[in-house]
């Protein structure tokens, strides 16, 4: 029961993205994650919400994608993700700082862009890609691409979070 704000998490950011297209949800998408990280799991255990949301984010973006013949590692590629975000994520509760919300956002499109370099991955994922259906929004994209757009993105699910945690 306590990991569930972070399945919830997970669930929203993959189905923020198409062919689902519930757009909305990338705005609120890191909220649940957040605030399990900093007021639901035992300070020991927090790195357990982003892990298990990056992770299942990655398993709905990319799950499936990969042939049968796929190396394994590329099929295993969401508990990768999962432990390498648990361990960058350790210490992070006791971090929290006024700095937060830049920092969260920094750090997501820093990983979006390292791994655009990589081919079998590309940008696919990229939580900007939620909002191509509106072409309201979208006209900032062209002079701050969709790395800018990315940034906006996080900065706003991370502020959401911080006024949510501090009022819980």
């Amino acid at each position: 029961p306590l990991i569930l704000p972070a399945i919830a998490a997970a669930w929203m950011l993959a189905f923020a993205l198409s062919p689902h297209g519930a757009w909305v949800f990338v705005w609120i998408g890191f909220a649940p994650f957040l605030v399990a990280q900093h007021r639901v799991l035992p300070a020991r255990w927090s790195a357990l919400a982003p892990a298990i949301s990056v992770g299942g984010f990655v398993a709905g973006c990319f799950g499936g994608v990969f042939p049968a013949g796929a190396a394994w590692y590329m099929k295993a590629l969401p508990i990768v993700v999962g432990v390498v975000v648990f361990a960058g994520s350790s210490g992070a509760r006791r971090a929290l700082s006024g700095s937060w919300p830049l920092q969260g956002a920094l750090g997501w499109v820093a990983v979006e862009l390292a791994r655009s370099f990589i081919p079998a991955l590309g940008t696919w994922g990229f939580l900007g890609y939620a909002m191509f259906r509106q072409t309201w929004f979208l006209q900032p994209v062209s002079i701050f691409g969709t790395y800018g757009l990315d940034v906006l993105i996080v900065l706003v699910n991370y502020s959401l979070s911080m006024l949510l945690v501090a009022w819980l």
